[in-house]
């Protein structure tokens, strides 16, 4: 009896911990919750197995105390399969929203969705007058009305009136209560400028009351006083400045003459304490080219010529430069002449054909054109005369009688032939 009961309580207590594990397998979303479990998800847990123990070598039967849990697990695994993002959280201009999407097990998984940031825009400045305050340029967020850069008062102006005893603003209206008439006004004695420091006017005040009636205004500062322009020391307050050098020791910088393709320099003078240039150098012009002629050449069947011109002689410049001219012609006696009277060149004159001969010709025949008689130079070869076409003469004609045909022979109609050729 005992046996059976310590075997259920043991059954009890194993379906209690696979429960327990069952509920815990569903947890583990991404924003820590609990869910649903989806059975697919566990399906082929297989189940715990009964772990018996032995106290004093003897089996004292199924599990009473579950001592280890193990858990098998076997088959098919769940692979997550997430839907389409939703906000759950709606961001605003400082704060991240949230997006989540669930798989149809029922896990979660989520991400932050950025701030959206403040959307500003001006809040325009007030002028301040005398009868109001006025206010800074400012700005807020047009979405959360956040105020980024916040507004500052600014104080009223000072009433506008035509004097002290004036009791009406000029610019608002507003009156005032004048206490005192300011009939017993004294001044308040300034005093001169200097060159160390500033002076002031004589102002006014109210002996009664003590109102300022007239400010003192400030006098600027007076200019130091020297001597002259190379004094150093303030006559006044001694005050050192750099004055202008009188230049009393000088030393020459010495020029250079200009030649005909350079300019030159006078001699200047600088300074010998400050080195400031007390004679500026003057620039001396370029010089003209000292030109010598360059004789001209004639020229010649057998070299050509040259023109005038000139050079410096002193640089070599070409001033004037010489222009080349054309050889001369050959000078023949006449167009058969084949050498130069001048230099003796010899050149292919033009033959005078003093010795010819004939050129024989052919008659024409009535099949063939003829030629008449030519002339050539027998020293060069040149044809003088030329031969001219004979045209073909005509044939001869015959007549070719015709003969009757006849039984044993047969006929000719009447032809012609060339009694020369006898075509």
């Amino acid at each position: 009896m005992n046996e059976m009961e310590n075997e259920k309580n043991a059954n009890q207590e194993t379906s209690d911990i696979n429960e327990d594990n069952v509920e815990e397998s569903g947890s583990g979303t991404s924003n820590g919750e609990s869910d649903k479990v989806n059975p697919d998800c566990i399906k082929n847990k297989a189940p715990l197995p009964k772990l018996p123990f032995i106290i004093g070598g003897a089996v004292v039967g199924v599990l009473a105390i579950a001592v280890a849990v193990v858990l098998i697990l076997g088959g098919q695994t769940h692979e997550h399969s997430f839907g389409q993002w939703s906000i759950t959280v709606e961001p605003t201009c400082v704060i991240a929203g949230v997006e989540e999407c669930v798989c149809e097990c029922g896990e979660k998984k989520s991400r932050p969705i950025n701030a959206l940031g403040h959307n500003e825009v001006v809040d325009a400045s007030v002028q301040a007058s005398c009868d109001k305050e006025g206010l800074t340029e400012g700005r807020h967020c047009s979405v959360c009305g956040e105020i980024t850069a916040k507004q500052t008062t600014v104080a009223k102006i000072p009433h506008t009136y035509d004097d002290y005893s004036d009791s009406i603003c000029n610019v608002c209206g507003a009156t005032r209560v004048i206490s005192c008439t300011h009939d017993n006004a004294i001044t308040i004695p300034g005093k001169p400028a200097s060159c160390i420091e500033t002076g002031l006017t004589d102002g006014r005040k109210c002996n009664s009351c003590g109102e300022i009636l007239i400010e003192q205004e400030t006098i600027p500062l007076n200019p130091h006083t020297y001597d002259n322009k190379f004094d150093d020391e303030c006559n006044v307050c001694g005050e050192k400045r750099d004055a202008e050098c009188p230049h009393t020791e000088t030393e020459t910088i010495e020029g250079y003459d200009a030649t005909c393709t350079a300019t030159g320099l006078t001699d200047s003078e600088k300074c010998k304490k400050c080195g400031e240039t007390v004679i500026a150098a003057s620039i001396i012009p370029i010089k003209p080219h000292n030109e010598e002629t360059l004789p001209s050449r004639e020229a010649s069947c057998t070299e050509t010529g040259l023109t005038e011109g000139k050079k410096c002689s002193v640089c070599g410049t070409v001033t004037v430069a010489q222009q080349q001219l054309p050889k001369e012609a050959h000078t023949y006696d006449d167009k058969y002449d084949s050498s130069c009277n001048k230099c003796g060149f010899i050149r292919d004159a033009e033959c005078p054909h003093t010795e010819t001969e004939t050129i024989e010709g052919y008659d024409a025949t009535c099949t063939a054109t003829g030629l008449t008689d030519g002339k050539k130079c027998k020293k060069c070869g040149e044809t003088l005369e030329a031969q001219v076409l004979i045209p073909m003469k005509p044939h001869a004609e015959v007549i070719d009688p015709a003969a009757e045909a006849s039984c044993t022979s047969t006929g000719l109609t009447e032809g012609k032939h060339c009694s020369v050729c006898n075509n």
